[in-house]
């Protein structure tokens, strides 16, 4: 097996359970807007590609421009001050990230989540002990686009040929192919793993232990 000096970690789904502060978000602002709310399960297929596509998705209707931004203004707000309200580190994460650094392996977070957001919840939840971390930000095409691993990994001094990118979604899948690095999919997140198997996943990990398997 293939020694991997460095480890990108997407964070929703993959690292950090976001997925109840990310829906009360969401209720909050169509609650605003006199519109229908969503359940856990409809927020968890909107998730993977930034806020925006997630606010629109979970739209009861089309609105306008001005009242989208209005909305998106909703739910920042709203977020910046809830985004800790039941969000947690995965079970056995923090080992699993422990292990690689006393390896010397480095690892870092590859987000569609805004930057501010990631670097605040990596501080929060992890004491900072990624290496690098990129969330949404401008200039940077979001994933699945390759730009954010290619920035990291530029970063890091480190190749893709050593790099593995470990992701809950489709979304992460796509991006690791579109960056020419290896993956593997978590089965704990916000997809099953029927739907990483179609994105092109083949290889898995069922419990953050699991990953493990793939330091040598």
């Amino acid at each position: 097996m293939k020694k991997y000096d460095a480890w990108l970690f997407d964070m929703d789904g993959t690292v950090l359970d976001t997925l109840e502060d990310l829906k009360n978000s969401v209720n909050y602002m169509l609650k605003s807007k006199g519109m229908a709310e969503r359940n856990s399960e409809e927020i968890r297929r909107f998730l993977g590609y930034g806020f925006v596509n997630l606010l629109k998705s979970s739209l009861e209707y089309e609105i306008s421009e001005e009242e989208f931004e209005e909305c998106k203004k909703t739910y920042q707000e709203y977020y910046a001050v809830h985004c800790t309200d039941e969000t947690k580190p995965y079970d056995g994460i923090i080992d699993v990230l422990t292990k690689l650094k006393e390896n010397g392996v480095k690892i870092a977070l590859v987000s569609n989540k805004h930057e501010s957001a990631v670097m605040s919840l990596n501080e929060r939840y992890f004491g900072g002990m990624f290496d690098e971390v990129s969330g949404d930000r401008e200039g940077v095409n979001r994933k699945p686009a390759p730009d954010s691993v290619y920035i990291v990994l530029e970063k890091l001094g480190i190749s893709k040929e050593k790099a593995l990118f470990i992701g809950d979604s489709e979304v992460d899948s796509k991006t690791a192919q579109n960056a020419g690095v290896d993956f593997v999919g978590v089965t704990w997140g916000f997809r099953d793993k029927e739907q990483l198997i179609k994105s092109g996943a083949s290889d898995f990990a069922d419990k953050p232990s699991d990953l493990l398997e793939f330091l040598q």
